[in-house]
């Protein structure tokens, strides 16, 4: 037989079995898909759309009604796995292409492009939110930086400008080595007492604390548990306004302490209790300290 009989030949069994071939890959093609349905209403989304993909594959493409059940199934999948939702978008998006849309099933179609209205919808509102979200992180971000417990002091600002503001202050002061922030030297002033302020080896003031002293005669009539449940709503409140939650804290008899740090800035609410009867005195202290200032 030479070549040109050879490719006769050949040519005579693709026209005999081409057909044949054909019809095989429809039958497993139909098969496929019926699993994938099957599977589809068992919630084995993941089975189903392997079938799927094998339907795909015999029929060496997607129809509207394979695309339509893979919209269902990747619908489902993408209600608690995000990473579908791309797929389901461009699932909708070759359904919308199909070349057979128009003899499709009309009610069919108007579902896919409510849920194609629905899932825009829905990333404008999550687009929305996260921007929203960004911008209260932003805010509340600098609210923390900026924060300080007193008023008419900056952060950042010499010694020697804080002496020329404040000369009533730095009248009579006492100053020591901090234990709380260490390498800070911290300054009070004999003459108000209420207020300290930390200094660091460059001259600069990088912090404050101000203290309350509950004096005997005066909250030995205070209930100390109504107080203390008082001071736990603060540190919920000053989560709320930093948008996070203290690095550390603690409740104890002896009163409680809770830290807020981010950034080398430090916020601090710290209470210290002595027990008188059913009432208490001591000290309550607020610090505020950013490490960040050189």
């Amino acid at each position: 037989m030479n070549a040109i009989q050879k490719g006769m030949f050949v040519f005579v069994l693709m026209l005999f079995f081409g057909p044949l071939y054909s019809q095989v890959n429809e039958t497993e093609a139909k098969a496929a898909y019926m699993l994938a349905e099957e599977n589809y209403g068992k919630a084995n989304y993941p089975v189903a759309l392997t079938f799927l993909k094998n339907a795909k594959t015999k029929l060496g493409g997607a129809n509207c009604k394979i695309l339509y059940l893979q919209i269902q199934i990747e619908s489902e999948l993408a209600k608690t796995q995000r990473n579908y939702r791309d797929s389901l978008w461009q699932t909708i998006a070759a359904f919308q292409t199909s070349p057979d849309i128009r003899d499709f099933n009309e009610d069919k179609v108007l579902e896919v492009v409510k849920l194609k209205l629905e899932m825009e919808q829905k990333s404008i509102e999550e687009k929305d939110l996260k921007e929203k979200k960004v911008a209260d992180s932003v805010s509340k971000e600098k609210i923390f930086r900026d924060f300080s417990w007193t008023t008419g002091w900056e952060f950042g600002q010499s010694l020697e400008e804080a002496e020329k503001k404040h000369p009533d202050f730095f009248r009579r002061t006492s100053s020591e080595r901090s234990g709380l922030f260490p390498g800070l030297k911290l300054i009070s002033s004999k003459d108000v007492t209420n207020v300290s302020v930390y200094v660091n080896d460059n001259k600069k003031i990088v912090g404050f604390r101000n203290n309350i002293e509950y004096p005997k005669l005066i909250s030995k009539y205070q209930d100390y548990a109504s107080s203390k449940d008082l001071k736990m709503k603060m540190v919920d409140t000053y989560s709320q306004l930093f948008g996070f939650s203290p690095v550390s804290g603690y409740v104890s008899p002896d009163g409680l302490q809770y830290t807020w740090q981010k950034n080398k800035k430090s916020v601090i609410i710290s209470w210290m209790v002595f027990r008188n009867g059913n009432g208490y005195y001591g000290n309550e202290y607020w610090y505020a300290v950013d490490n960040t200032i050189q």
